[in-house]
Parts: structure tokens; sequence; C-alpha cells
């Protein structure tokens, strides 16, 4: 109980129809914070619980302060077996989403996920908490940055668009390089001279779902073909996830597919979340037929364009790929944080950063082999690691 004004409470959630029942107050909240990400809202936890959470006999773990009878801040979590350890984790897709609570705006926040903060790190039972993809300009990232307790487990470079709005989309345009400028001008050209071109952002549930079925289909052999990535975005659970949540998620944050057609018929698409502040590029591709006239930069420059008509940024989210740093303005990083609870917990930590330093060995052996056996020798070391995943 914390003295204030309003009387909060914390409580914990456990029970899969409490969760459920919490969707009212849940899109209360969600509404109230402008700022917050798609996989903060309700519909988003919901399908990742059906589709994902549950199957996997995860166990729900849901921090709610309540300011009265109103809810002033939600953190979703799971509890997850690895072996002898159990684990809490975001609940999510357990993919590439942004970590952060969903806490209403302020004076109040910081010190309210401070409380539930201190809340969390008192948990029975739990050896570990694991809190991945936690942007570096989150308010948990403060908090996590400053207890030592704390274990810094892997970095990756965040590259976004934040628009310069005394100029517009030409004051942008004209701040990217000579030479990105001309390639994407001269590929849209390229491209016009096979067909008429169009763009579109499709929302519909039901020509989201065949969208999204084209761009696996795509993705998936254009992984193949060069023998990278991860195996997660096919599977059944994330497809049957991304469909549940097309058909589910309504409103001004929401799911959708970007897409760009030549006569009618796709050619390069993006899975996009619409909210907040911004758009996040999800899963991006194109038809192989078409790379020598690189459809996917012209997708880009429509979305681009697209997100600043809108007044929202466009992020590219994690890593640095020469693509994204020619569009990018801004830069950030994302972190995943773990915390040992236990003796066993602080075994399981130094496992983890021991898979962490294998990972690091593995991309300097591969970059010092010849040519042709590289691709082959880092995605054996790079699936042997993932298999350990927590």
């Amino acid at each position: 109980m914390i003295a204030s004004s309003v009387v909060e409470t914390c409580k914990i959630i456990r029970d899969p129809a409490e969760f459920l029942a919490l969707e009212d107050e849940w899109r209360s909240l969600f509404d109230r914070v402008p700022s917050a990400y798609l996989a903060q809202s309700f519909d988003w936890c919901r399908a990742s619980w059906e589709t994902i959470a549950a199957p996997r006999g995860r166990r729900l773990l849901v921090l709610v302060l309540l300011g009265g009878e109103r809810a002033v801040l939600i953190w979703p979590l799971v509890e997850a077996k690895y072996g002898p350890w159990r684990v809490l984790r975001p609940l999510g897709t357990e993919a590439s989403e942004y970590h952060n609570l969903l806490v209403e705006d302020g004076p109040e926040a910081t010190r309210r996920v401070s409380t539930v903060w201190e809340m969390l790190q008192r948990s029975r039972g739990i050896d570990m908490l694991n809190l991945v993809n936690v942007r570096s300009d989150m308010a948990l990232y403060g908090l996590l940055t400053q207890d030592r307790r704390y274990r810094m487990r892997a970095r990756s470079p965040l590259l976004w668009v934040r628009w310069p709005h005394a100029t517009g989309w030409d004051g942008y345009w004209r701040s990217r390089s000579g030479h990105h400028r001309g390639r994407v001008s001269r590929m849209r050209r390229r491209l016009a001279d096979r067909g008429r071109i169009g763009f579109e952002v499709v929302d519909c549930a039901d020509r989201f779902a065949g969208l999204a079925d084209w761009i696996l289909l795509h993705k998936r052999a254009w992984m193949t073909r060069r023998r990278l990535g991860s195996d997660w975005p096919f599977t059944a659970p994330y497809w049957e996830f991304l469909r549940l949540a097309g058909r589910q998620i309504r409103g001004r944050s929401r799911l959708a597919v970007f897409l760009l057609s030549l006569d009618g018929a796709p050619v390069a698409a993006m899975i996009g979340c619409i909210g907040g502040k911004r758009v996040e590029g999800l899963i991006g591709t194109f038809d192989d037929n078409y790379a020598a006239v690189s459809p996917g930069q012209t997708l880009y420059a429509e979305c681009v364009r697209w997100a600043l008509e809108h007044g929202l940024e466009f992020d590219f989210r994690f890593g640095d790929e020469p693509y994204k740093e020619s569009w990018a303005n801004e830069r950030g990083i994302l972190v995943s944080f773990s915390r040992p609870l236990t003796v066993k917990g602080a075994v399981l930590v130094l496992l983890l950063l021991a898979r962490q330093r294998l990972r690091h060995l593995a991309g300097r052996l591969a970059r010092r082999l010849p040519a042709p056996g590289k691709s082959r020798i880092k995605t054996a070391l790079t699936n042997l690691i993932r298999k350990s995943a927590v």
C-alpha cells in the first residue's frame, strides 16, 4: 500500500479468466498512453497468450497497479520452465517485439514503475528474470542499467526515422545522401518500366491473411537461398498469432500489410504495426523475380512517406543493415537483461553469458573462413546456439 492522494494497490493476476476480465481496464489505460506500442495492447497480449504462451505451458503473471478503481500500470509476464529453471519473461510472441510496462503518463509514472519493479524482484519460486528487447529510450531501461544485479546479455543497434516537421518530406529527403536518393529514384523508374506501380496499406482481415501468407512464402524462400536467419517467424504458432492478431486488432493501433504492387500483383510487402507515434516494420520481403529493380527500396520509400503524412515515425527496429542506415536519421540501442533471483538462477545467467560469448566467437570465426564454406558453417553454429535459447 502506497501513501498517495489516491490509494494505490498492486495485485498479481495468475488466472487466465481474470486476465481476460482485465480487457476494459487494459483498453482504457492503453488509450490514455498515446506513445504506447502495439505490443502493449490487450489484443496483442491476448493473441500471444492463446497462440504461443498457453500452448507452450507458460503460466501467467500479470502485475496490475490500481489507483483507486482504475488501472494505472499493467505489466504482462509469463513464467516459463526451462529444465530445472523457472524464468519470468514478457508475455508476447517471444520474437522481436519491444518490451516495456504500460503505465499512465504523468509525474507519478516513474514512482509507479519503481513500485512494481521492487515487487517483481521479490517473486517466489522464480530463478531468473529475463527482460528482452528493452529500448534505450524506455523508462525500464533506466531502472535496469542502474541495478548492478542485472546482466546485459545482448545489445543491438536501433534505427528509425524521426520527422523534421518544419521541412516535411522534402526536407527529410534532401537530408539523405545523393547516392541513396539517386539509387531509389533509378530503381523506381526501372520498376515503372515493367508496369503500373501501386501502393496501399491493407488492414482488412481477409486480405491481411492472404498477404501474410505471400510474405511468409517469399521471405522463407529468400532466407533459404541465403542460408540466413531464424526459423521462429516461419513456425506455425507465430503465423497463427499473426492471423489471429490481424483479425482481432482494430482501431488506431493495428497490424497492417504495406503492399507494393505492379499491375495489381504483389511485388513487395511488409507486415507493420501502426500505433502510438510510429509505424514498426515487422517482416518485409519481395518477389525475387524483380530483384534486379530492388522493389524493396521503392516499398520503403512509400512506407516512410506514408508514415510522414500521418504524423508518425518509421521504426526499422533492430539491426544496422546498410539499407536501414540509408533511410534512418535516429539511432538507439536495444538491450536484453537477465537478473538471477536464486543460486540456480545465477548458474543459468552464467550459462547464458557463455552462450553469448560463443555466439560472438562464432561470428568472428565465420568472418575468417573462406567464402565457399562460410555461410554453411555460420548457419550451423547459429542453429546450435539457438537450440539452447531461453
